[in-house]
């Protein structure tokens, strides 16, 4: 729509012109000639041009996808949902908090949609296979590793723009709970068709990225003071505390104290060891997905986020919630 409209404005600016031109220029001969031909040609020429161009346009607001682009990332972010909840579903099947349901019934029902998407034809082998393997046959890790893909797939629809807004990693373990469960029965069921909407910028990607990574390098920090992870400890976090506040104030956040993260009402130095573990894989998977998104944007294409979750689903990309113990 916006490429439709800028071209009907130059045509509209052309018509509207050109008696104008003619009668102001008339006596000048080829010149008053020569000046209508080049408006008729700058608009057929940005005509053909916006027809002609497949991928995107770079406007002062905003970036439009192609609708392949924007079609092939949001079919990621649904197979990424399918692998999460499919994951919830093994984890409480293995913990006895919900009853096993008929043998096929979950896996059926995600097949199925998979197939009436168009996206069952082109997925992943390693993805292919897990999806398809009987409720209750994945092992700990499998799900774990898909289940640490929520946050990956928040950032996805935030990228699509189906969510206005990407949260805070201040409430991150309470928003991806919620978000799972949200997951479960919207994977069960076929989403309907949207058109195509505006992409996040990369400049929008860099300003989430600051803070996923303040996040990360405060808890590794906490963590390793600690003693329950390896690594090098840094006292100033100068720079990445710098960059969180300056995201902070952007989003209402400026009351938190300059020296520390929150962790939901806490601060990261008054929180559980079990939550800044959650907290650094949540955060180390939206830096992830935040700099596959960046690649994308790059690519015009999706095939690098393609990879990398099929990578994920087999263990290559190691963004563990539970990280190695001194």
């Amino acid at each position: 729509m916006v490429l439709i409209t800028i071209a009907i404005i130059v045509l509209l600016f052309a018509l509207y012109l050109t008696p104008f031109l003619y009668f102001e220029y008339r006596d000048t001969g080829l010149w008053g000639v020569a000046a209508i031909i080049v408006i008729y040609a700058m608009a057929f020429t940005l005509r053909r041009s916006l027809k002609r161009r497949g991928n995107t346009i770079t406007l002062s607001l905003g970036q439009a996808p192609a609708p392949r682009l924007y079609e092939d990332v949001r079919g990621q972010r649904r197979i990424l949902s399918m692998l999460v909840a499919r994951g919830a579903l093994e984890s409480a099947f293995r913990e006895r908090t919900v009853a096993m349901p008929a043998e096929g019934d979950v896996r059926a029902a995600q097949l199925r949609r998979l197939r009436e998407d168009g996206l069952w034809d082109d997925l992943a082998l390693p993805v292919r296979d897990t999806l398809s393997a009987p409720e209750g046959s994945w092992t700990a890790e499998v799900a774990g590793r898909c289940l640490q893909a929520v946050e990956i797939v928040r950032v996805l629809s935030w990228f699509v723009t189906e969510s206005a807004v990407l949260g805070s990693l201040r409430s991150a373990i309470a928003d991806a709970q919620n978000a799972i469960r949200e997951l479960i029965p919207q994977t069960l069921v076929r989403e309907a068709a949207a058109p195509p909407a505006f992409l996040r910028t990369e400049l929008e990607i860099g300003a989430q990225q600051a803070p996923a990574m303040a996040y990360l390098s405060r808890v590794h920090n906490e963590l390793v003071k600690r003693g329950v992870k390896e690594g090098t400890f840094d006292e100033s976090m100068g720079p990445q505390l710098a960059g969180y506040m300056q995201y902070a104030a952007s989003v209402g956040e400026a009351e938190v104290v300059a020296e520390d993260l929150p962790v939901g009402t806490l601060l990261v130095a008054e929180s559980s060891t079990e939550d800044l573990q959650y907290i650094m894989g949540l955060a180390a998977s939206r830096y992830l997905a935040l700099e596959m998104l960046r690649i994308t944007l790059a690519e015009r294409s999706a095939k690098t986020l393609t990879a990398q979750i099929a990578a994920l689903v087999e263990g290559k990309v190691v963004v563990q919630f539970l990280p190695t113990t001194a």
